[in-house]
């Protein structure tokens, strides 16, 4: 019964859709009925126990979206994850144990609203991932306690979720400078070493984060014209999943395309970086500013509507501000923002676009060779994605 009951509780995860509380309220469900069943002292009863509180603090997860359920679901989150903890303690697991402690008290600083305990459980979990699983761990862990990609990505996304917060906030930057210091990017690039020791669709998941790395690179770059980042469009679909801080760089980045194309378009004998904005680079649709403008106060209210908690919270008051300025610097973007364009028309203009594309792509002279057949795989899947799941 206690199979079953993880295995139940896994699939009615992996079936919800974007909306459906049903599935993720039948998930976690199961997942406790399974975490009542475990024995603490049979070794294959724990690691049942396991998937048990894994998914039933993502469901947690997933439910705490709505305002007034967070508080309950941070507690039980926490609860949950503290009793992973004493699983991983019986099978002799310190990575399960260690990732379990460090949801625990991010849970608790959440619920708390304790921005330093929130920093020290990131900053404690970024140095005990690169012990053990560094390029040279120096703690010797279990054979079957392994990482999979999905955790370490979301540790990454975290330490870059405090760093965008925090390193300038006029209350807490003096903190984050305390335990931080400034070591976020070194610690970044050996989170990203840890990759070769995850299991579970690495490759997906290291694409994904060094996508967001990309795009946080990119826009804090002030001089950086929006020509020059020849990877935007799939990075901006790789991070789909990313929440507020993925929002905000994409509203930056719009924003920042705007304005290039938008330079172009009042300089047209200019050479400068034409690449999709130009006919005379080869591109058979081209982006308008205004539009990008609109999109990107619409990804910065979308933000500012995020949880009120934590590092989340600091970022919800960034985005309200830098869409406030945005709309008072584009009075007529801001005007259209609320406008609403007919689902049929745009899907009419993207579908005629993409059919475009395909028939010059087939009416080649030549087969594609071994490396564009791979950049289009890699262009490709991420779209894939995208459209099939990525909305989850």
């Amino acid at each position: 019964m206690l199979f079953w009951a993880a295995e139940l509780a896994e699939r009615h995860l992996q079936q919800r859709r974007r909306g459906d509380r049903q599935h993720v309220v039948a998930a976690r469900d199961w997942a406790r009925r399974g975490i009542a069943l475990v024995d603490p002292a049979a070794r294959l009863d724990c690691m049942m126990g396991i998937r048990c509180t894994r998914t039933a603090a993502a469901a947690e997860m997933t439910l705490s979206r709505k305002p007034d359920y967070e508080p309950t679901g941070l507690s039980r989150i926490r609860s949950i994850k503290e009793t992973e903890m004493t699983f991983a303690d019986a099978l002799g697991w310190q990575l399960h144990h260690e990732l379990a402690r460090f949801h625990a008290e991010h849970a608790r600083a959440l619920s708390e609203e304790d921005p330093e305990r929130e920093m020290r459980s990131h900053h404690a979990i970024v140095t005990t991932l690169i012990e053990l699983c560094g390029p040279a761990p120096t703690i010797v862990r279990e054979p079957q306690d392994t990482l999979r990609a999905k955790e370490l990505a979301d540790v990454i996304l975290g330490l870059r979720r405090m760093h965008m917060a925090y390193v300038t906030h006029p209350e807490h930057q003096q903190l984050y400078a305390t335990i931080f210091g400034d070591h976020v990017d070194d610690g970044t690039r050996k989170l990203l070493s840890c990759f070769p020791e995850t299991i579970r669709e690495r490759r997906r998941h290291e694409d994904n984060i060094r996508a967001l790395l990309r795009l946080d690179d990119f826009t804090r770059e002030r001089n950086s014209t929006a020509g020059n980042y020849e990877q935007a469009a799939i990075d901006l679909l790789r991070t789909a999943e990313y929440g507020t801080i993925r929002d905000i760089l994409v509203a930056r980045y719009l924003t920042a395309k705007a304005q290039s194309l938008a330079h172009l378009d009042t300089n047209p004998n200019q050479p400068a970086e034409r690449t999709d904005a130009d006919p005379a680079g080869g591109s058979l649709v081209h982006p308008h500013p205004a539009a990008m403008i609109q999109a990107a106060i619409q990804f910065y209210d979308h933000t500012a509507t995020a949880s009120p908690r934590g590092a989340v919270g600091i970022l919800r008051t960034m985005a309200a501000h830098a869409s406030a300025e945005l709309k008072h610097s584009n009075p007529s973007r801001a005007a259209n923002s609320t406008a609403t364009t007919p689902a049929i028309s745009e899907f009419d203009t993207i579908a005629k676009a993409i059919n475009d594309l395909v028939l010059i792509t087939i009416s080649r002279r030549n087969r594609f060779s071994d490396n564009e057949i791979e950049q289009l795989i890699d262009m490709i899947d991420p779209m894939y994605y995208y459209i099939t799941s990525g909305r989850n």
